[in-house]
């Protein structure tokens, strides 16, 4: 090497690649800052100079007027000093409700002086931070300086973490592969018996978490830091993380009854018999319990129950009773610095009122009845939100696999889709008639349920899972729905349909909404955004299929169910606010759950907070 010519960059890893393009799309999505509305969207050749400003406003939204010879141009949106690369985006390029993605994993700040050009995730947050806040009004200013620090750290952890998952990878892959080996007999049929009392079989159980670890290895659809937890350490990930598939144990405290609340009955083989025994998670150690809780406590000498992690990483399966899950505290932020994710008293007595509410609806409605399964989220201790623990019971289950619908566009150790494992299994092969099966089977369930019932289920690819077997020799497609405490209640549609069974004594008033607007676009941004749209889009472009021919199935489903509710209250909103709609909501959690505090964005749940909205992919 030339004395005095410095070495050259190391290339930047594919994964840190992925969290710029996916943050930079959604600062785009959100318009923070007014980064689209202040911008100029330029052509490459104009990008270092000023250029003519192009429209990016609508009556709707806000939403770039390209030419269509530039839709498939190479773009720069111009702020400030920031050049961003850019294009339009579009499904058939695997793009979500985004009007503009980044195109390029870099940002340049130009100045009269100066070209710096920032390609490493850090150097990016902070490129976008001094440029977008340049001209922003002072007050505003300063709680987006708050954001960003927050930023910052989250895209630090998510760094660590996607490093630590893409490193340890081909190991984790090995053990799965060995583990769902090991469920099958010679004939591929599951050869794991059952204990007696058992709703759901070991094998089901079994090749359930696995599934759980591989929907691990996929990012949310939509939020661009989904794989951050911060408040843990990078060694904490492949202890606690499911995309490691860890076993570990959760110690237990005893606390005196009188200082808990309950609901339902434990399983028999609970600890604890004057005082109540409460599983802790290994990342809540005595020191930090110590300062943390309001209320006695003390160490139980009972051994530790071991458990693995589900998709929700808080949520844990005791190996040695595979039939209940454990929803517990952690101290660590997803999706968003507001979202700490211990378990609070008002979440958990609303689960199990909603539990209870589908349950009866479940129970008259013969339509679903037996095509709709719910958790049991009826039991639950609470001492603390620190301190807390959810009893998550599953009807019976056998002889089937179980899997959340995050995991459907997920690979396995041999890098085909579970989808496609799922066609070769029960439908010879045929993975539209799969799909097809399953987008009825969702969209029947969910129009139904807002439509007749004015429920919406905030069902994301999480808490929304896909159960498949065979009934009566022919394959069948379920739907099986956990975190019942996020639903959406109209009780002017809720009360009449359900009668005694319509929710009541609901603690948390966020999930009462008699706007049918509300309930509309919880549908599409959950639903439609991230168990349809998603789903089909990432399975086209994993098999390297077109994208439109399998989004172009949504729109006459909907119209379908549309005519079959056609004297609802909210058909006419779901024909003209989503089937004929050019532009769909968008919800803004970036914003809202990051970089600007409640007093601003005036949000009620950061995790329902709208705002934007984007090109229709239907």
């Amino acid at each position: 090497m030339r004395a005095g010519r410095r070495p050259a960059p190391a290339p930047v890893p594919g994964w840190e690649r992925d969290l710029i393009l996916r943050l930079g799309t959604a600062l785009l999505r959100e318009d923070v800052a007014a980064l689209r509305t202040r911008g100029q969207l330029l052509p490459a050749a104009e990008a270092r100079v000023a250029g003519r400003r192009q429209e990016l406003r609508s009556s709707i939204g806000w939403t770039p007027r390209v030419e269509a010879r530039e839709r498939n141009a190479d773009l720069w949106l111009a702020l400030n000093g920031l050049r961003m690369p850019v294009r339009v985006g579009s499904p058939s390029r695997g793009d979500l409700v985004s009007d503009l993605v980044m195109r390029e994993p870099r940002v340049i700040r130009v100045s009269p002086t100066a070209r710096i050009e920032a390609t490493r995730l850090s150097a990016v947050v902070h490129v976008l931070e001094s440029e977008l806040l340049d001209g922003v009004a002072p007050a505003l200013e300063a709680e987006y300086r708050t954001g960003f620090r927050a930023l910052l750290a989250e895209a630090r952890a998510a760094a660590a973490a996607a490093q630590v998952r893409r490193q340890h990878r081909p190991e984790v892959m090995g053990r799965l592969r060995v583990a769902w080996a090991g469920l099958a007999g010679e004939d591929n049929v599951m050869a794991v018996p059952a204990a007696d009392d058992a709703t759901v079989d070991e094998a089901t159980a079994r090749a359930w978490e696995i599934t759980e670890s591989l929907a691990a290895h996929r990012d949310h659809p939509i939020y661009p830091l989904s794989v951050a937890r911060v408040g843990l350490r990078r060694a904490d990930l492949r202890r606690w993380a499911p995309e490691h598939a860890p076993r570990f144990g959760l110690r237990w405290v005893s606390v005196p009854r009188e200082h808990v609340r309950s609901s339902g009955e434990l399983p028999g083989w609970w600890p604890g018999r004057t005082d109540v025994a409460f599983p802790v998670h290994p990342a809540m150690p005595k020191k930090f319990l110590a300062e943390m809780l309001n209320v006695p406590w003390q160490p139980l000498p009972a051994p530790r129950l071991q458990v693995c992690p589900t998709l929700s990483m808080r949520t844990v399966v005791p190996e040695a009773d595979r039939s209940v899950h454990l929803k517990v505290p952690m101290p660590m932020r997803t999706l968003g610095r507001l979202n700490l994710r211990l378990v609070s008293r008002a979440s958990l007595a609303d689960g199990a009122v909603l539990t209870r509410s589908l349950r009866g609806l479940l129970a008259r409605d013969e339509q679903f009845r037996d095509t709709v399964l719910t958790a049991d989220e009826t039991t639950w201790l609470h001492a603390d939100n620190h301190l807390a623990v959810l009893v998550r019971r599953w009807p019976v289950m056998t002889q089937a696999r179980v899997l959340p619908v995050a995991a459907l566009t997920a690979r396995g150790w041999d890098g085909r889709l579970l989808a496609d494992l799922l066609a070769d299994e029960f439908f010879d092969g045929d993975l539209d008639t799969f799909l097809a099966t399953y987008l009825r089977a969702l969209l029947t369930w969910q129009l139904t349920l807002w439509l007749r019932y004015g429920i919406v289920h905030e069902a994301h690819p999480q808490n929304v899972l896909v159960v498949v077997d065979r009934h009566e020799g022919a394959p069948r497609v379920r739907l099986l729905l956990r975190d019942l405490d996020s639903c959406l209640i109209d009780p002017e549609l809720a009360g009449p349909a359900l009668g005694e069974d319509m929710p009541s004594g609901l603690t948390d008033h966020r999930l009462i909404s008699k706007d049918p607007v509300d309930l509309a676009a919880m549908f599409v941004t959950t639903t439609l955004h991230q168990c349809v749209a998603s789903v089909l889009i990432s399975t086209a472009m994993a098999l390297d299929r077109p994208v439109r021919p399998l989004l172009d199935r949504v729109r006459p489903l909907l119209r379908e169910l549309a005519e079959t509710h056609r004297s609802a209250r909210d058909t006419a909103l779901l024909i003209s606010g989503i089937i004929r709609a050019e532009r769909l909501p968008v919800k803004r959690t970036l914003t809202a759950a990051t970089l600007l505090p409640k007093s601003r964005t005036g949000a009620a749940d950061v995790n329902k907070f709208y705002g934007a909205d984007a090109p229709t992919y239907l």
